[in-house]
C-alpha cells in the first residue's frame, strides 16, 4: 500500500485521499466504531470514531514514524523492514542530529566536527563557550554504554527530557524513572539525577531568568535595583519573612531568604537567533517577502494593510526580509483547576509572522516570553513586568544583534519589530491603558460609538458593526439577525478622518484631550483640540472682536466658551487645564483679529466702516476699526513687523507646537529631549537641511556644547545639568522660558529640572538620618536587654 501521502502537505489531494484509504482501511478491519487515533497529537493513545479521526489528521498531521499500521490490522513485514536497512547501510553518510543540533548552537564552534565549516564567517571565541562546547561534545562521542550505536549519552538525554515535555511528566516522576533505569542497567552512563540532567540540557541555551518582585507590584529588583533590599516604592521587603524557633537555644534562626515573588523570564534574543540555526527554518523566515499571492486574498498578515503601511514607513527596516515581526498576547489562567479558584497566573507569548500561516501559530514556533506570577492578576501593573522584554525589543529595534543565517552562510544583524497585541477586551485596557468600562470603550468607534448595555448582563456591548457595510448591503436592513433596527448610518468617525469641523456634530461624545507633564496639549488629539479651538473663536456671539485684548475680555464670556469646550472635550483634570486652554482660546482670537483685519484694512477709517464683513456685527466692527487707528495699535503692529523681519532662524513644524514634537520625539528615542536637542530638530527640514545659514552656525554651536557637556555632567552628578541651549543663547528673559513650548513658566520648567535632583538628594538625608536612628536604637535594645536580664538573675 501507498504511504507516500503521510509526509505531504496535509491541504493537499493526495493527503486527503490518503486518509481516507487509511480510515477505510482500518475500519474494515475493526469490529468496533471505535480506534486508536494516529495523529501527532493523540500519539496512538486515544480511541476515537471516524469523523474525529479525519478532522485530527488534517489539523494535527499523521504519524510519520508510524508506516506499519499493525495496531489498526495491517501485518509485520519483516522482508520489507530487511531490505530497508539493508539500503539504509549502504548509504556513505548517515546524519547524526544530535550532532547537527550541537552545531546549529555553536556555529563557532562547528568547525571540530563539520566539513563545511569553512564557508562559515570565523567569530570570536569565548573561554566559557569552548569549556561548555567540549562538555556537550565528549557527551554526545561518549556512547550510553559499551557496545550501543543508537543512543549516546546526550542523545538519549535529549529524547528522555523530549519525552518528559510531551507527556508532561512531573520532575519527582522523572527522578523516579532514572533511579529505576541506574538500578536496571548499572553500566549505563545516566546522569546522577534529574537535576545534573537539566544543568546538561541548560548548556544548550534552554534557560530563564529569575527576577524578583514587590509583592505589590511596584517594581522589578532588576537592573539598577537588583541590589536593593525594600521597594522604593513601598518600602515592602523584596523577602519572605520566615523564621523558626530553636527550643534549646531559645533563640531565632532565620531560614534562607525567598523572594516574595518571581517573574520567571526567558530571554527573546537567543530565541529568535534559534530560528536561523536551521537552513530549515531560515528559508521559511523570508515566505513573507520570497512567496506571492497569487489571488490577492487575505491569508497571511503580510497581505492586509497594517503590514504594508509599516512597510512605506520604515522602508529600511523592510528591505532585510529577515528581520522579525511580532505580535504579542497574554491572557490569564488557573493553573490548579478546581483547587483554588483565586490564583490567576499571565503567560506573555509572541508570534513570529515572517513564518507561513501553517507554522507560525505551530506550538514550536510560539515563544514564551515571560510567566507572570499570582495569585491575583496583574491588571495595569502589567508594564512593570514588561519591562525586560521591552528593554530587548528596543534593543533590536534600534542596535539589532550578530545572527549567523544557516541558509545563507553569513552573519547579518537582526532586528525585531513587535506589531500588535493579541487579547480579549479586558486584557486591551491592561496592555494599552484602553477605556473599557463605559460607553465611548469601543475601539472602532470611538468618540462616535453607541452604547447599548445589556440589562440583564449589566455589560455594554457594541451592535454598529453593520455601518462598515455599503449602503446596499442586505445585512443592513436585516432586523432579524441583529438588534432589530434597520442599519442606514454611514462607518464611524474615527481619530484618524476627524477633524476640527467634524467635532461640532458630536452629540453627547467627547474627544479626550493628551497633556504631558508640564500642561501642554500633546499628540493627535492636542492637533485636534488646536484646529477646532480656532472654530470656536469664530464664534462671534460668545467671542466678540470689539476687546483690545483678551485680558479686557469678560469673565462671562469666558465660562461660555469654556462650557462649550467641556462638551466636546474631554480633560483628566479640569480645574487645572483650565487656565492653559483659555490661554490657547485667546492666541486663536488675536490671530482672527489680526486675520481680518489684514484683508479688510483700508487707508482712512471711513473706507474700512465701509468695507464690513457680512457675518461681523455692525457695533463689532465699528468699535474693532476704531481700535485699529489708534496709535497703540500702530505701535503694536509696526513692533510685530520688526520683530518677524529680525527672526533669522523660524522653525519647519508647520502647525505643529513644540510640545508634539519633543513628545514624537520622546516616544522615538525613550528620552526626552532637551532643549537644544529640541532647537536642533524643529530647524531641520525633512530631507536633513537646515533654513538658513544662521541656523546652521547656531546648531554647530549647539551640538559643539552638548559634546562638551557630556563628561562634566557625568562627572558632577549632584549640581544642576548643563544646559546648553542657555549656554549659547543667554540666559532667560524674565517670565519666560524659550523653546519649550506655550504654557510653561520659568518656575515649572526650574522645578522639572530640578526635581529629580533635590528628590535624591531628599533621599539621600533621609536614609542617612534613618541610619542614626537604627544605630541609636540598636544601642538602646542592647542597654534593655542586659538590664532585664539583670534584674531577672536578681541583682537588682
Amino acid at each position: 500500500m501507498d504511504k507516500s501521502w503521510i509526509t505531504k502537505h496535509r491541504i493537499s489531494q493526495d493527503y486527503i485521499n490518503g486518509v481516507k484509504e487509511f480510515l477505510d482501511f482500518a475500519f474494515g478491519y475493526s469490529k468496533t466504531d471505535m480506534i486508536k487515533c494516529p495523529c501527532q497529537r493523540c500519539f496512538l493513545v486515544k480511541h476515537k470514531n471516524r469523523t474525529e479521526i479525519e478532522g485530527d489528521l488534517v489539523c494535527h498531521g499523521f504519524l510519520p514514524t508510524y508506516t506499519n499500521w499493525y495496531l489498526h490490522g495491517e501485518e509485520l513485514d519483516f522482508q520489507e523492514q530487511e531490505v530497508r536497512l539493508e539500503h539504509e547501510s549502504d548509504d556513505d553518510h548517515v546524519e547524526n542530529p544530535t550532532m547537527n543540533l550541537l552545531g546549529d548552537v555553536f556555529p563557532s564552534m562547528s568547525n571540530s566536527f563539520n566539513d563545511d565549516a569553512a564557508s562559515m564567517p570565523t567569530m570570536e571565541d569565548h573561554s566559557k563557550q569552548n569549556e561548555v562546547f567540549d562538555d556537550l561534545l565528549a557527551d554526545c562521542n561518549e556512547a550510553l554504554y559499551e557496545g550501543c550505536h543508537s543512543f549516546s549519552k546526550l542523545s538519549f538525554m535529549l529524547k528522555l527530557y523530549h519525552i518528559k515535555c510531551i507527556t508532561r511528566i512531573s520532575d519527582k516522576g522523572m527522578s523516579m524513572i532514572l533511579d529505576l533505569l541506574k538500578e536496571a542497567f548499572e553500566h549505563a552512563k545516566f546522569p546522577k539525577s534529574f537535576n545534573d540532567m537539566k544543568k546538561i540540557i541548560r548548556k544548550l541555551g534552554f534557560n530563564y531568568e529569575n527576577i524578583h518582585v514587590c509583592p505589590n507590584d511596584c517594581m522589578l529588583f532588576w537592573g539598577d535595583d537588583a541590589s536593593r533590599e525594600t521597594c522604593k516604592v513601598c518600602e515592602s521587603s523584596r523577602w519572605k519573612t520566615s523564621t523558626v524557633v530553636d527550643e534549646t537555644l531559645d533563640k531565632k534562626k532565620k531560614k534562607k531568604q525567598q523572594a516574595a515573588k518571581v517573574l520567571r523570564y526567558f530571554p527573546l534574543k537567543p530565541r529568535l537567533q534559534r530560528f536561523f540555526m536551521s537552513s530549515k527554518t531560515a528559508k521559511y523566515m523570508r515566505w513573507h517577502a520570497d512567496s506571492e499571492n497569487k489571488d490577492g486574498k487575505l491569508r497571511h498578515p503580510r497581505d492586509g494593510k497594517a503590514w504594508k503601511s509599516f512597510d512605506g514607513q520604515f522602508p529600511e527596516f523592510a528591505s532585510d526580509p529577515r528581520n522579525v515581526r511580532l505580535g504579542l498576547a497574554t491572557d490569564g489562567f488557573n493553573p490548579f483547576g478546581s483547587m483554588n479558584t483565586n490564583y490567576s497566573v499571565w503567560p506573555v507569548l509572541l508570534f513570529p509572522y515572517n513564518f507561513p500561516p501553517w507554522m507560525s501559530m505551530k506550538q514550536t514556533s510560539i515563544i514564551l516570553s515571560m510567566i507572570i506570577p499570582g495569585k491575583h492578576m496583574p491588571g495595569n501593573d502589567i508594564d512593570i513586568y514588561l519591562q525586560p522584554l521591552i528593554q530587548e525589543l528596543r534593543e533590536l529595534w534600534f542596535d539589532g544583534v550578530p545572527t549567523f543565517d544557516a541558509a545563507s552562510k553569513e552573519t547579518f544583524s537582526m532586528r525585531a519589530v513587535l506589531l500588535w497585541t493579541i487579547s480579549d477586551f479586558p486584557g486591551l485596557g491592561n496592555l494599552s491603558g484602553w477605556n473599557i468600562y463605559t460607553g465611548l470603550a469601543c475601539p472602532s468607534c470611538n468618540y462616535d460609538a453607541i452604547e447599548c448595555r445589556l440589562r440583564h448582563g449589566k455589560k455594554y456591548c457594541y451592535m454598529g458593526h453593520r455601518r462598515f457595510l455599503p449602503q446596499n448591503h442586505n445585512f443592513r436592513g436585516d432586523k432579524q439577525h441583529f438588534d432589530g433596527c434597520i442599519e442606514t448610518r454611514d462607518a464611524p468617525i474615527t481619530q484618524t478622518k476627524i477633524s476640527g469641523k467634524e467635532v461640532w456634530g458630536l452629540l453627547n461624545r467627547r474627544v479626550m484631550v493628551d497633556f504631558n507633564r508640564r500642561g501642554q496639549v500633546i499628540k493627535d488629539s492636542g492637533g485636534l483640540f488646536g484646529s477646532w479651538l480656532g472654530s470656536l473663536s469664530n464664534d462671534l456671539n460668545i467671542l466678540p472682536i470689539n476687546y483690545t485684548d483678551w485680558r479686557k475680555v469678560p469673565n462671562y464670556r469666558k465660562e461660555m466658551a469654556w462650557k462649550v469646550i467641556q462638551k466636546k472635550f474631554w480633560f483628566d483634570n479640569p480645574r487645572r487645564r483650565k487656565k492653559y486652554v483659555l490661554s490657547a482660546l485667546g492666541v486663536r482670537c488675536r490671530d482672527l483679529k489680526q486675520r481680518i483685519w489684514m484683508k479688510y484694512r483700508r487707508n482712512t477709517i471711513e473706507e474700512a466702516f465701509e468695507a464690513r464683513p457680512g457675518l461681523i456685527p455692525e457695533d463689532q466692527w465699528k468699535e474693532f476699526v476704531e481700535m485699529q487707528f489708534t496709535d497703540k495699535a500702530k505701535r503694536v503692529r509696526e513692533r510685530n513687523i520688526n520683530s518677524r523681519n529680525n527672526h533669522k532662524m523660524p522653525h519647519t513644524l508647520g502647525k505643529k507646537s513644540l510640545a508634539r514634537k519633543a513628545n514624537e520625539m520622546e516616544e522615538e528615542t525613550g528620552k526626552e529631549p532637551n532643549r537644544a536637542e529640541l532647537f536642533i530638530a524643529s530647524r531641520t527640514r525633512s530631507d536633513g537641511s537646515l533654513l538658513s545659514n544662521e541656523a546652521r552656525i547656531t546648531v554647530d554651536k549647539l551640538s559643539q556644547v552638548m559634546t562638551e557637556n557630556i563628561q562634566d555632567e557625568a562627572s558632577n552628578t549632584e549640581s544642576r545639568p548643563y544646559d546648553a541651549f542657555e549656554q549659547v543663547f543667554g540666559s532667560e528673559p524674565t517670565c519666560r522660558v524659550r523653546c519649550v513650548g506655550r504654557g510653561v513658566t520659568p518656575s515649572k520648567y526650574l522645578l522639572d529640572q530640578e526635581s529629580v535632583m533635590s528628590s535624591n538628594a531628599e533621599i539621600l538625608e533621609l536614609k542617612t538620618r534613618l541610619k542614626g536612628l537604627e544605630d541609636k536604637l540598636e544601642i538602646v535594645t542592647d542597654a534593655l536587654f542586659v538590664l532585664v536580664k539583670s534584674k531577672t538573675e536578681g541583682r537588682y
